[in-house]
């Protein structure tokens, strides 16, 4: 049996490695359909994993502008927002989604996190 502290860093590498080739081929399904939602957020998550929040924001944008009313896609990019320090934005997304849909239990407990992250815990409960 292998050293166990190799074994983890071979699958790391395995895992970017992969994340790469997923990359690979959201970047060709995206050059046939740029307004594709689900596959702009796919880019923006596997981007904000390899630490590319700058383009991950982009992707994270533009499956936004392409369905702003999925409530899915509004909480996907709140958590990105809030991820890169963008808590404002990644709010207003949140109460926008509990507007359209005042039972959505993740948004609430996203907020709710949010805010307790930022100190904000009257407004948290």
């Amino acid at each position: 049996m292998g050293d166990p502290l190799d074994q983890s860093v071979a699958l790391a590498r395995l895992a970017r490695r992969q994340k790469y080739e997923a990359i690979q081929f959201y970047e060709e399904k995206l050059a046939q359909n740029p307004l594709m939602p689900r596959y702009n957020l796919a880019m923006g998550a596997l981007l904000a994993d390899l630490g590319d929040d700058d383009r991950a924001t982009g992707y994270y944008t533009t499956a936004l502008n392409c369905d702003p009313q999925n409530k899915n896609v509004q909480n996907d990019v709140a958590l990105h927002y809030s991820k890169v320090k963008r808590h404002k934005e990644a709010e207003d997304e949140l109460r926008k989604v509990m507007i359209m849909n005042p039972k959505h239990s993740t948004s609430h407990a996203n907020l709710a996190a949010i805010y307790s992250r930022r100190g904000k815990y009257s407004e948290a409960v």
